[in-house]
């Protein structure tokens, strides 16, 4: 057979064995395959489709020990082109771009678990600008690197709401970002790390106001910030694991606040409480009341110091005026002396005896500079007193 230059074209139909196992069954034209025919790879692939030259040109189907198998268009025995990816039950698995055998460029990718992807390729891998689909009907949209989500990108959830606008790495937000709830309302504003929030960073309650601004670590609330809670008090300084907890201020409605030391979420140890009315109390605290050895400043200038229990001027203590000079010495209780306790007056002259609510009650003695008395005291109300010495000594 003579071909247009003159030349003669040889062909014939043949099964060819290679030296490297690999088998061919079709058209030879001038010592190659050339036009339609199989060739049966060692490693259990086949091929059918057309050839020139020798190698895999043109449409042709690629079939793989395990029954998968690609359709489309071959170019020097790679997959370049337009062509399709089956699993071995047929379900296609890839559509689009091949170069190099590998899906390169635009296509579209389904996974046995029903997730999908729709974007560019590189190398096999999503690379590029992409769309990832989910089951659950959830989508991701934004940047790939080398198969994962990594660069600028969004979650959807199945509803289509935004959950996540900003910077990816690993398939998981890391960088700058915002995450939002369900309903599409901000969540949080900052920074991201493995997928939590870490480093600076703001928290919304679900209507939107402002919740916490401060550093997270591992999506918590960690090292200094500002905790606002909705009856309008607020926390500033350290939290640990969420919770407030080494040196901070808390600021209550009322005009009232908390300076020093908190243990998980509460004033424990040395602080100072500010009152509303302007009363001031420095000491210990324990688990959010005084306790402990404190000092409770009046606005009035008065002061007591001395033991408090259960947030009261409980045990020993003293109160002192607002000179300075003291006015009573003994026993607390519920902030009233109770018990056993000695009261000094302006004039120097003084009563030991016993409270009971803040009132004398019992026997006592009133001493004056050469004057004792014995008193015996109901509620406050004085019953009976008896002078046991007098200027003489008698």
């Amino acid at each position: 057979m003579v071909n247009q230059a003159g030349k003669e074209n040889y062909i014939w139909q043949t099964v060819y064995y290679f030296a490297d196992g690999n088998r061919y069954e079709g058209k030879f034209v001038n010592g190659a395959s050339n036009g339609q025919g199989i060739l049966y790879f060692a490693n259990g692939n086949r091929y059918e489709g057309k050839f020139e030259d020798g190698l895999q040109n043109g449409q042709g189907k690629l079939y793989f020990p395990d029954g998968s198998r690609y359709e489309g268009k071959f170019v020097n025995g790679q997959r370049s082109g337009k062509g399709s990816a089956y699993s071995a039950d047929g379900t296609l698995r890839f559509e689009g771009n091949f170069e190099d055998d590998q899906p390169n460029g635009q296509g579209k990718s389904y996974l046995a678990d029903g997730s999908r992807y729709e974007g560019e390729f590189l190398n096999g891998k999503p690379n590029g600008q992409g769309k990832s689909y989910l089951a659950d009907g959830s989508r991701y949209e934004g940047e790939f690197l080398n198969g994962k989500q990594t660069g600028k990108g969004k979650n959807f959830n199945a509803n289509g709401t935004l959950q996540y606008d900003g910077n990816f790495e690993d398939n998981l937000p890391n960088g700058q970002g915002k995450s939002y709830l369900a309903n599409g309302t901000l969540q949080y504003d900052g920074n991201f790390l493995n997928g939590n929030p870490n480093g600076q960073g703001k928290s919304y309650l679900a209507d939107g106001t402002l919740q916490y601004d401060g550093n997270f670590l591992n999506g918590q609330r960690n090292g200094q910030g500002i905790l606002y809670f909705a009856d309008g008090n607020r926390y500033e300084g350290n939290f640990v694991n969420g919770l407030p907890n080494g040196q901070g201020k808390y600021y209550f409605a009322n005009g009232s606040r908390y300076e020093g030391e908190f243990v998980n979420g509460r004033p424990n140890g040395q602080g100072k409480y500010y009152f509303a009315n302007g009363n001031r109390y420095e000491g210990d605290f324990v688990n959010g009341q005084r306790k402990g050895q404190g000092i409770n400043y009046n606005v009035d200038g008065s002061r007591y110091e001395g033991n408090f229990v259960n947030d009261r001027q409980t045990g020993k203590g003293k109160i002192f005026n607002a000179d300075g000079t003291l006015q009573y010495d003994g026993n607390f209780e519920d902030d009233r002396p109770n018990g056993q306790g000695t009261e000094y007056n302006p004039d120097g002259s003084s009563y030991i005896g016993y409270w009971r609510n803040g009132l004398r009650n019992g026997i006592g003695y009133f001493i004056d500079t050469n004057l004792k008395f014995r008193q015996e005291y109901n509620m406050g109300n004085l019953i009976s007193s008896v002078e046991i010495f007098g200027p003489s000594g008698a």
